[in-house]
């Protein structure tokens, strides 16, 4: 931010005053989530994911929706009470290119939890108890960056034993083991009286770009 500001002034101020930074950026993201995308890929994943279903009546929509995540979850479910150790593989492969990375790091030790961990011409502490690095990166995603890596080599410790829970195969479980009912036919569904219906909202005219007027004489 400080160096868009020396670039453009009047680009900083709308940022900060049109656009709150939790939304955009990293360094301000709420650790709790444990996720720093900043892109709409999942949304795309999702409509491609549902496919010609978007066209369909409302009620088919839904079942046919309710159908496929029916029959995701039982697989995901199925795969993952296969899993072995304490992190899901795909964690696993990260861990691995993050240990790679971190070969190229020195530190220096202060106690057994704090270490100053020189990265090119940076130099970064990390506290291995609190699992924090002034990189932000393990406080944000939970996965210890390479600068941790680092230190937990150092000590001989177990990287998987350093990422949060949230990545752990048993929160896999959790996440997955909650499957959708089975329904009949829908035109075997019972009719609903009408009490219950939440109505649509009243449509408005989305802001567009105003129509031109054309002007005699002008190509």
């Amino acid at each position: 931010m400080e160096r868009i500001k020396k670039e453009n002034n009047e680009a900083y101020d709308w940022l900060m005053e049109h656009n709150d930074p939790s939304s955009w950026s990293r360094h301000t993201f709420d650790y709790k989530a444990k996720s720093d995308h900043i892109t709409n890929n999942m949304t795309e994943s999702f409509n491609h994911w549902v496919g010609s279903l978007r066209s369909k009546p409302i009620l088919n929509l839904i079942d046919e929706i309710r159908i496929k995540v029916m029959s995701r979850l039982h697989k995901i479910y199925e795969k993952v009470c296969t899993m072995e150790g304490m992190v899901t593989p795909n964690v696993r492969k990260k861990l691995m290119m993050i240990m790679s990375d971190s070969r190229f790091c020195t530190l220096l030790q202060s106690g057994y939890e704090q270490f100053e961990v020189t990265d090119g011409l940076l130099r970064f502490v990390v506290h291995v108890t609190n699992k924090t690095c002034c990189c932000k990166v393990w406080d944000a995603i939970g996965i210890p960056c390479k600068h941790a890596a680092s230190a937990i080599r150092h000590i001989r410790g177990d990287m998987e034993a350093y990422c949060d829970s949230f990545y752990t195969v048993e929160r896999y479980i959790l996440a997955h083991k909650e499957m959708i009912k089975p329904l009949l036919d829908l035109d075997k569904l019972e009719v609903d009286d009408g009490t219950d219906v939440w109505h649509l909202p009243p449509l408005k005219r989305q802001p567009s770009r105003p129509n031109k007027k054309k002007i005699e004489g002008n190509l």
